[in-house]
């Protein structure tokens, strides 16, 4: 069986606003090793998988607010 790290990652295309973009370089700005978009887009999605994230509940985007940004804030990705 093969494990997770003998598995060549896969390449993927995002497409961020303005506002997300800047809020993810202002991420990054606060990090002490400044990493480049994608580390720190890796990171923020290998801390919300750590944390769990895949055994909660799905929320209902209208409950949510679905005109709302997705932002960082303190530091890490709130979904």
């Amino acid at each position: 069986m093969e494990s997770i790290t003998d598995v060549e990652p896969t390449r993927i295309s995002v497409r961020f606003d303005p506002a997300l973009l800047a809020a993810l370089d202002q991420h990054r700005r606060c990090l002490p090793d400044l990493p480049n978009r994608a580390e720190a887009i890796r990171r923020a999605v290998q801390e919300v998988a750590s944390n769990g994230a895949s055994t909660r509940k799905p929320r209902a985007r209208a409950a949510e607010g679905a005109g709302q940004r997705t932002t960082f804030e303190n530091q890490s990705l709130r979904l």
